[in-house]
């Protein structure tokens, strides 16, 4: 009962998975920022203070409905349990 429960629970939060994802948006944010700061393409087009701000809503957006992809998968993957027996086996 507890290994099913904790196998339920490490599917639930994936604690791993979502540092990774979430520090790989920080960093795509970051860099979005340095390249803003340094007038380097694309941000040396004719408004480059509105890119920024697009492109952090583009990756906010993104990762939110990547996480909510993966939660459904994960509520429809069905956690291990014992095998269910099934109708006895006749030699023939």
């Amino acid at each position: 009962m507890v290994v099913v429960v904790s196998a339920g629970l490490r599917q639930l939060f994936r604690r791993g998975e979502n540092r990774v994802r979430a520090s790989s948006v920080l960093m795509a944010i970051q860099g979005g920022i340095v390249g803003w700061n340094s007038g380097s393409a694309p941000y040396d087009g004719v408004n480059p203070s509105a890119l920024p701000a697009s492109r952090t809503e583009e990756l906010a957006g993104s990762e939110a409905g990547e996480w909510a992809a993966a939660r459904r998968f994960a509520s429809q993957t069905p956690v291990p349990g014992p095998p269910v027996p099934g109708p006895p086996v006749t030699g023939g």
